[in-house]
């Protein structure tokens, strides 16, 4: 995680999902890892996906949990004075849609 933040921080040409942590690592392991990469990640280069496949719970909770687990991350920066509500709120919108539409829509 740490080193794909860093290569977006970097390249201007990179972008990162974390849809290889939802849902497959431990709950803990998929907080952690949105963690890290909120840690050297631009939010603006930073999108949520699901490699869920197959199997329908996958999506389910994939979609659950990452929702859930980014909201809880950002609630903890907020908390430690890293952020305000209203950047969460804007970092939440971002990674959940707005990122993706703006970098999709740019390659059009």
């Amino acid at each position: 995680m740490q080193e794909a933040g860093y290569l977006a921080s970097v390249y201007p040409q990179v972008y990162v999902d974390f849809g290889l942590a939802i849902p497959f690592l431990s709950v803990s392991g998929m907080r952690e890892a949105i963690r890290q990469l909120l840690e050297l990640t631009p939010t603006t280069k930073l999108m949520y996906a699901s490699d869920a496949h197959s199997i329908p719970e996958l999506y389910y909770l994939g979609a659950k949990w990452g929702r859930q687990l980014l909201k809880e991350v950002l609630e903890q920066a907020v908390i430690d004075s890293d952020i305000t509500v209203a950047e969460a709120e804007a970092i939440a919108m971002g990674i959940l849609r707005e990122n993706a539409l703006s970098l999709y829509q740019s390659v059009h």
